[in-house]
């Protein structure tokens, strides 16, 4: 099976896509060729955590899964209100085969296996290049023949990109969950998210750029969780060590999968003075968020973490993944793309985030599904 959507709402989305002007369609015709497999396989992966999730949460809404075959757009995925207690999770089929081969060139270098500790016969750095864009070069591993390895690293590394394209999943089902969607307007009978507001303050990409963070707080919040508690097949490389240390190992796991996402998401060097001037915050400031998230966790006792140095091994992370790309694709970004928005302080950013998420809090929490809260408002809101 690649989608479970009902034929109906699967001409509505083509239609939609071809009035936006994507030159894609939902997955629906089985083959015997290697998109097939690799769709069904992520359908079965993917439909299993959606119906774990909204299990755990209590969450009645019916939500459907598809893959969108699209030969154009460079995009991951999508949450979709279809009326009447219905969703749709899409996802772009190329953001999971991108993602495993991003990530097996990453593991390929020795940063990363100097950060996991594990050999390689060769690693795969590569020679720095002239004048060449961080940003294109590292979207284009995305494109290359993933890198084959031997056990146990071949299955840890289906781990790794299988968590990232589950995180991937969770943040759409945190717009669906939290109420997102509610605040859309409709176009072509499918919901949109932006802010409802004709006032002359309206900054549509503020109110986007906060549920965007929400979205991803959601989804690594319970991740991390899961993560913390499931053993990663490289454990069996470091024999004997405490429990302390596989919890600091499979955190590191977690966070290198789902950053080497993220930190894909730019396309330009950060810059504060036009960061709201897109409906996304920039990847670099959503990796500064999520890790005040993990700090956040620590600091109030939220997880049951038998480690001490959770932060530390979360921005070590950072720092490895950061050489990592730079050996992969042969450039020297030097990581101050992640610097500044690391070192950003918290005012600029997070302050009118924060004030516009205490202005939709309210309405949101009106169309909150399930059990749980919304995260409460830290600001007056703006």
């Amino acid at each position: 099976m690649l989608t479970d959507l009902p034929n109906a709402h699967i001409s509505s989305i083509n239609d939609l896509l071809r009035q936006l002007g994507f030159n894609g369609l939902v997955l629906q015709t089985e083959g015997d060729d290697g998109v097939t497999f690799l769709a069904r396989r992520y359908f079965t992966l993917c439909r299993k955590s959606i119906d774990k999730l909204t299990r755990k949460l209590e969450v009645r809404a019916k939500i459907y899964l598809c893959f969108i075959l699209d030969s154009e757009k460079d995009l991951q995925a999508c949450a979709v209100n279809l009326g009447e207690d219905e969703y749709c999770v899409a996802i772009w089929l190329a953001a999971p085969m991108r993602t495993i081969a991003t990530i097996t060139h990453l593991m390929s270098t020795s940063a990363i296996a100097q950060h996991f500790e594990y050999a390689l016969g060769t690693y795969t750095n590569r020679a720095e290049a002239t004048a060449s864009d961080t940003f294109a070069a590292y979207r284009a591993l995305g494109f290359e023949a993933p890198v084959d390895f031997d056990e146990p690293l071949k299955t840890f590394c289906s781990q790794i990109a299988y968590g990232a394209i589950e995180w991937l999943v969770y943040h759409e089902l945190g717009h669906i969950i939290n109420g997102h969607l509610e605040l859309g307007k409709e176009f072509n009978g499918l919901t949109f998210i932006l802010e409802d507001d004709p006032s002359d303050e309206r900054d549509e990409n503020l109110t986007s750029q906060a549920l965007e963070l929400d979205a991803d707080c959601f989804a690594t919040w319970l991740l991390l969780q899961l993560w913390l508690q499931t053993p990663v097949s490289i454990e069996e490389i470091h024999l004997g060590i405490s429990e302390a240390d596989k919890q600091l190992l499979r955190l590191r796991c977690f966070v290198f999968g789902v950053f080497a996402i993220v930190r894909g998401f730019d396309d330009h060097p950060f810059d504060v003075d036009t960061m709201f001037d897109f409906d996304h915050p920039p990847g670099v400031i959503r990796i500064n968020y999520m890790i005040e998230l993990i700090a956040n966790t620590k600091r109030e006792n939220k997880f049951p973490y038998t480690a001490e140095k959770i932060v530390e091994a979360a921005l070590d992370t950072v720092v490895a993944l950061e050489q990592s790309i730079s050996q992969a694709t042969g450039t020297t970004g030097g990581g101050g793309n992640v610097l500044t928005a690391l070192t950003l302080g918290w005012k600029p950013f997070n302050a009118p985030v924060l004030s516009r998420w205490a202005k939709l809090y309210p309405i949101l929490d009106k169309f909150k599904m399930g059990i749980g809260k919304l995260a409460a408002p830290q600001y007056p809101p703006a």
